[in-house]
């Protein structure tokens, strides 16, 4: 099993299975008190209850501002929200789809970037900042994705679509939307900088750093 851990306040710990399309809840002794999904793959567009809620594949899992947590649903090609509180799931970017579509408008539209003769396809990276502002990195379309909080729309930051063989950056270029951001293999956002590591090739790649306007 792979799994990748959140905290949360009272000690309690969120992990995901990745091929397992599980998430957990743990109280502080260890003991499981909480199961999302049934090991098998599924996608619902709609709310739904913890106990109908089905995922494909969670590459990685975040604690929002508001204590709720966010999933990376990835052969979903989707961004999800455990409504703690509401006891549900909501999905909150993405149709099921893969391709790359919707900027400018509502992130429930938006579909993301596929690869499937990868071994992991969809979306890989996640991460969010203090107002709840949401950062996907677009492993295959090559770039990154903002999701507001507010308003729900979305938009791309950083990174060109079309790679075209080029991989080289330049450290004197501000514009991130020049960036080439072949394979966004992580992201962490702090103190108004978000982290984009990327891989170039087997052995080699960059990290650009994306500053707050």
């Amino acid at each position: 099993m792979r799994a990748i851990a959140s905290w949360i306040p009272k000690g309690c710990v969120w992990l995901n299975e990745v091929d397992g399309c599980r998430v957990w809840r743990f109280d502080p002794a260890g003991r499981p008190i909480l199961t999302l999904g049934d090991g098998k793959p599924g996608f619902q567009s709609e709310p739904v209850g913890f106990e109908e809620a089905r995922f494909n594949w969670i590459y990685d899992i975040r604690r929002g501002p508001d204590d709720n947590i966010y999933v990376l649903d990835s052969k979903n090609f989707a961004l999800r929200m455990i409504d703690v509180s509401g006891h549900c799931v909501r999905t909150l970017a993405g149709t099921g789809k893969g391709g790359y579509e919707g900027d400018g408008g509502s992130a429930r539209q938006a579909t993301f970037g596929s690869d499937p003769s990868a071994s992991f396809d969809g979306p890989i990276s996640l991460s969010l900042d203090e107002n709840g502002n949401m950062f996907v990195g677009d492993r295959y379309n090559h770039v990154v994705r903002l999701i507001d909080r507010k308003t729900g729309m979305i938009e791309t930051i950083a990174g060109r679509h079309a790679i075209n063989g080029e991989w080289n950056n330049s450290a004197g270029d501000s514009d991130p939307l020049n960036l080439y951001l072949p394979k966004i293999s992580s992201m962490d956002y702090y103190a108004g900088r978000l982290f984009v590591p990327t891989d170039l090739t087997s052995d080699s790649g960059d990290l650009a750093v994306l500053r707050q306007k």
